[in-house]
């Protein structure tokens, strides 16, 4: 019966999903040529794209053209922003280091301007709703609030193995410190919806911080820091040591995944503090 319980919720968000996508937006107002140069005016890009300044201005313009012809003074952040995560999913090579290897123009990197065809065809056919309806979005997707106090969040390229390993997982075994799946599809996935502001999550924020250790885009809590000065009866050191063998039961990988004071939120029913979202960093490279 749960069975056939989550196969018919997982039918109708898929159902959902397809009427809420009817419509598109309309095609974008530029060449693909343009396209390539529009992407530079998101926040992220500019660092990557530092030494490539001149065709910032032009960016810009294109940026007013878009805000203009959307008629909406976020259509050009939102669009761009996943321009170029669809561009990160297809290509590496984009975040290779603090900057290119090559001129981030159409035509000029054969890897590159394939992920930009990529990029500009779906950026063309995108739902209406990514504009209009979206709770939020980064690099790798897009939140909608979903009926029933859920979350659906949209993957541009389709979630990578472990992200459908670690989701599917929890589908089928519930693990109190991450979320509750209600369905998994290979670029949709609804989970509960969690408090983003409390003063348990300001708590667990600092301890994070505190503990926290990075190298790169690998970050770990120190646990042995953490039992040294907090003892192993406090709520934050089960906390974390339940996140660690948890990841390792579902991943077989001793890690913290993106461990990160963005990354947890608290479950109004319980107060329990949930890490909704630990495959990225270094475990979304892998």
């Amino acid at each position: 019966m749960a069975i056939y319980r989550v196969k018919r919720f997982s039918f109708i968000s898929r159902g959902l999903r397809f009427i809420k996508e009817l419509r598109h937006l309309d095609p974008l107002p530029m060449t693909i040529e343009e396209y390539s140069i529009f992407l530079f005016h998101v926040e992220d890009a500019k660092k990557i794209f530092k030494d490539f300044k001149p065709r910032i201005k032009e960016s810009e313009t294109l940026r007013k053209r878009v805000n203009d012809f959307y008629k909406n003074p976020n259509a050009s952040d939102m669009i761009s922003r996943i321009g170029v995560g669809i561009v990160f999913g297809n290509t590496y090579d984009l975040y290779r280091g603090t900057h290119l290897e090559f001129v981030p123009e159409y035509g000029k990197d054969k890897n590159y301007t394939k992920a930009l065809k990529i990029s500009f065809d779906k950026i063309n056919h995108l739902p209406k709703r990514y504009l209009i309806d979206s709770a939020g979005q980064g690099m790798t997707g897009i939140v909608f609030d979903y009926p029933g106090g859920k979350i659906e969040k949209i993957s541009y390229n389709g979630f990578t193995k472990s992200e459908l390993r670690f989701y599917g997982y929890l589908e089928k075994n519930p693990i109190p410190e991450f979320p509750k799946v209600y369905s998994l599809e290979k670029d949709q996935l609804i989970v509960e919806k969690l408090e983003t502001s409390s003063p348990k999550l300001d708590k667990w924020e600092k301890y994070i911080r505190e503990y926290r250790k990075q190298d790169g885009l690998h970050k770990e809590i120190d646990l042995n820091k953490v039992l040294r000065d907090l003892g192993e009866n406090h709520e934050f050191y089960i906390w974390a040591k339940n996140v660690y063998e948890g990841l390792y039961k579902i991943l077989g990988v001793r890690t913290f995944g993106d461990i990160s004071p963005k990354n947890i939120g608290e479950r109004k029913s319980t107060g329990e503090i949930v890490f909704f979202d630990p495959i990225g960093g270094s475990l979304l490279m892998d």
